[in-house]
């Protein structure tokens, strides 16, 4: 009888968090212009200065950001234009 010694091992890769969803979504229309944004994570973050609000006509906004640790809410400093699209 022969015997052999096998070795197993089991790797996990710790994947970085995602945004599970967004309200308004992606390419949502008819927003309110003083709506806020919400953002949900896969898991629990912590954050610091992590996003950029970019829009058409209005430009850059500043916001305060409540919430965690995994849904967070967006308040936009300053209203939004009428039909312009922001990032």
């Amino acid at each position: 009888m022969r015997w052999t010694a096998t070795t197993c091992f089991s790797f996990t890769t710790d994947l970085p968090p995602t945004v599970a969803s967004t309200s308004p979504v992606d390419e949502a229309t008819d927003v309110a212009v003083g709506s806020d944004i919400t953002a949900t994570f896969s898991e629990p973050v912590s954050l610091g200065t992590w996003y950029a609000i970019s829009c058409t006509v209005s430009g850059s906004h500043t916001a305060g950001v409540t919430g965690g640790p995994t849904v967070y809410t967006i308040d936009p400093d300053t209203n939004f234009v009428l039909s312009e699209e922001c990032t």
